[in-house]
């Protein structure tokens, strides 16, 4: 009964699933458990990660307080990143590929930046630390002879409470618009 509630839910069609069982004459045991509650973490991240795009940029609140629970935490950032990192890939043709990366003075902004960088480096792409910064200046990070690098990841909630972060990303042709976003937000998921 819980499974049948939980899969109902998430939209999964209880009936098909078992008419799936059935073809392939698989009995209820611990892996079927375990597969159902990968399908429940998967869509629970999706639709999570999917509210934190904030027309063109991902908003969320990244430090704990009184008014509001958190919802940007260093596993979202990282996924984050590591899905600007292939949409570029997949944008510019490069194998290479460099991104900038800088924050502003907020709570968690050097925990975002320190997490970005790592995700990044890990998938062989080559980072500018920017430490503290402008978001204008992240953005010449991509255009100013010196730099010109393929992406850049400002860390900034603009003018939100200070318990809130967020990612802005560039190119050379500016801030990514609301689809690019939702595309890179899609390899995510």
């Amino acid at each position: 009964n819980v499974i049948t509630k939980t899969l109902t839910c998430q939209n999964i069609n209880f009936k098909n699933i078992l008419f799936f069982l059935k073809i392939l004459h698989i009995s209820w045991n611990i892996s079927i458990i375990k597969m159902i509650t990968k399908i429940e973490v998967g869509e629970f991240i999706m639709e999570k990660i999917y509210k934190l795009q904030n027309g063109t940029d991902i908003r969320g609140v990244a430090y704990p307080n009184d008014e509001k629970e958190v919802t940007l935490t260093k596993v979202e950032v990282e996924k984050i990143a590591r899905a600007f990192h292939i949409w570029l890939k997949e944008k510019t043709g490069k194998e290479k590929i460099v991104v900038a990366v800088g924050n502003d003075s907020r709570i968690t902004g050097e925990e975002f930046r320190n997490t970005i960088i790592e995700a990044l480096t890990s998938q062989g792409c080559d980072v500018v630390n920017c430490k503290l910064s402008t978001t204008p200046s992240m953005f010449m990070t991509t255009v100013m002879d010196g730099y010109k690098c393929d992406g850049s990841i400002m860390i900034t909630a603009s003018h939100l409470p200070f318990f809130y972060n967020g990612l802005k990303f560039f190119t050379e042709n500016g801030g990514l618009e609301k689809a690019d976003i939702k595309a890179m937000l899609d390899i995510v998921c």
